[in-house]
């Protein structure tokens, strides 16, 4: 298996680059801002269980689909972001949207977030360090954002928070909307602490040592270019190659090298 030169330029260029030396602060403060500010303990509560459930979700579809199973910090906390701001108020909307409409309307509805929280991650990390649906010709969109075969999923879930969340999610974020933001500060050190002392990270590409079929579905990965005057983002997709990416050791494996 040999190197792949753009891979690592882009990664090493990033590394060099002030602009997300800048954003990697800027984003996730806004972020914690945003979610303080413009929502209540009670939304954050019910966007805590979302993004729970959806962890539990992915890894399980992880080793459904025969890789091993892996969800990342940063998905939870980019759904809990998102969730209290955004999809909590369109769950909740009563007013000027039926329930129907928001069954019908899910798959926007999910890619609406992943288009926000796909590039709101390439800010902060440099890639969407949670999943990325780059080289899925040709249904990806939005660098990797978005899979639009995936809508009759994206319906079926929308149909199951239409049930859930006034029954399951809202009590239960009644019941933890007081202990939220402990838990949130609290995990949220404890994961910036295990950083801190070099401990793995899952993060998206799941990292080849940790998790050797963990990349079996990759197909690309959108990245944040740095080498030029102005950042861009770019795609790198190696097709039915099945990459795997590895951005510790900054090189790029593919099948057949």
């Amino acid at each position: 298996m040999r190197r792949n030169d753009e891979f690592r330029e882009i990664l090493l260029a990033q590394d060099r680059s002030r602009f997300l030396r800048a954003t990697r602060v800027l984003v996730p403060c806004a972020a914690i801002a945003a979610t303080l500010c413009f929502s209540t303990a009670r939304a954050r509560a019910r966007a805590c269980i979302i993004g729970a459930c959806f962890s539990v979700i992915e890894s399980a579809t992880y080793w459904k689909s025969g890789r091993d199973p892996f969800t990342s910090a940063d998905q939870f906390y980019a759904n809990v972001v998102y969730g209290a701001l955004a999809l909590d108020r369109w769950q909740r909307a009563s007013t000027y949207v039926s329930s129907l409409q928001r069954v019908a309307l899910g798959p926007l509805t999910i890619w609406t977030l992943e288009i926000v929280e796909n590039y709101a991650l390439l800010l902060a990390f440099g890639r969407n360090t949670a999943w990325c649906y780059a080289g899925c010709h040709p249904y990806d969109a939005f660098h990797g954002a978005v899979d639009v075969s995936m809508a009759r999923l994206w319906w079926g879930l929308a149909l199951v928070l239409e049930v859930a969340y006034p029954r399951l999610v809202v009590p239960l974020g009644a019941s933890f909307a007081p202990h939220v933001d402990v838990f949130l500060a609290a995990t949220a050190v404890a994961v910036a602490g295990l950083a801190v002392a070099g401990a793995p990270i899952p993060r998206y590409p799941p990292a080849p040592s940790t998790f050797p079929k963990g990349q079996l579905e990759t197909r690309g990965i959108a990245l944040v270019d740095c080498r030029g005057a102005f950042p861009r983002i770019v795609e790198l997709d190696r097709g039915d190659r099945r990459p795997r990416y590895d951005v510790a050791g900054r090189r790029l494996l593919l099948s057949g090298d």
